[in-house]
């Protein structure tokens, strides 16, 4: 059983890797130190495997290599700085937070998700407006945490950044969800498997970001394991829950994710990740959305 197992995700993995082969291609230009996107001879080979276990610095080449899913994590240091930091916690805590329904361990939001909507995009799309109203009421005396990722992204990509948008629904998704997590169970963030025939499951490659608003004196880390979701494993996820079983990581290696206030972390999401418990309600803030890279060479986001 274990070997069919593990052939069929090999099999997986390579097919996906085959069928982004000659849709992108990456080159340097030689004027500024950054990416430019080529659709006609480029190629994105996601790796099964991480190349190494530090956590970078963000670089156009670091930035490629957590698309392959070479390396483990990014760290953008002071991405805001103290003061900024206190004005978002000022304000998000004086709007307060509402909480996933049938999710334990709790998880206070402002925001919601594709995922809470499962695969109803009519129930989704329909609150983006009111998610906006109150994301921007929430952040409205502090610096724009979304803003300032697309301009990141522009400046190390030279590519077009956007909000992700559904031709179907004609409506743009939501982006920039703010978060209270003190634990996060086992799981995976990836749009094929959560959101099929959405604009968003087209992504070649998923990441994930996180501005660190709030940290933790102790615990509340974030654990990546160097294991790519592949279908085989939906057996081991918890009925009931979105966490899966830690079987589904044994053997692997991970990193644990150390931020500091006013730190940004990025990670690819397609990996299985929890967040460790720690500290008291409140004490672990952040803003994130996911990042993906799409067939026509533009990233977009999305929450």
């Amino acid at each position: 059983m274990k070997y069919v197992q593990i052939m069929d995700a090999v099999g997986w993995i390579e097919t996906m890797r085959k069928s982004l082969i000659g849709r992108f291609s990456f080159r340097r230009k030689k004027d500024r130190s950054m990416l430019s996107l080529n659709n006609s001879r480029t190629s994105l080979n996601v790796s099964p495997a991480w190349c190494d276990r530090e956590i970078h610095q963000l670089t156009p080449e670091s930035f490629l290599s957590l698309l392959n899913n070479e390396i483990p994590a990014i760290r953008i240091p002071k991405f805001a700085d103290a003061d900024e930091c206190d004005l978002l916690a000022a304000g998000i805590e004086f709007f307060g937070f509402h909480y996933y329904k049938d999710v334990y361990p709790p998880i206070g939001r402002i925001g919601i998700t594709q995922y809470e909507h499962g695969r109803n995009r009519n129930s989704y799309f329909a609150s983006v407006r009111e998610a906006s109203r109150k994301q921007r009421e929430a952040l409205a005396d502090a610096c724009d945490p979304i803003e300032r990722m697309r301009q990141t992204l522009r400046r190390v990509f030279g590519g077009a950044s956007h909000v992700a948008y559904e031709s179907e629904m004609r409506c743009s998704y939501f982006a920039g969800l703010i978060r209270q997590i003190n634990i996060a169970l086992l799981h995976v963030d990836w749009a094929s498997l959560s959101a099929p025939n959405w604009e968003i499951s087209k992504a070649l490659s998923q990441l994930a970001w996180n501005l660190f608003v709030r940290v933790p004196e102790n615990g509340g880390e974030c654990v990546v394991h160097d294991r790519l979701w592949v279908p085989c494993h939906e057996e081991h996820l918890i009925p009931g829950s979105y966490g899966y079983d830690h079987k589904v990581v044994e053997n692997s290696e991970n990193v644990a994710l150390n931020p500091e206030v006013g730190d940004v972390l990025l990670f690819n999401s397609q990996n299985f990740h929890q967040v460790n418990a720690g500290g008291n309600p409140g004490e672990r803030l952040t803003i994130s959305s996911f990042i993906g890279l799409m067939p026509n060479g533009r990233l977009v986001l999305w929450s």
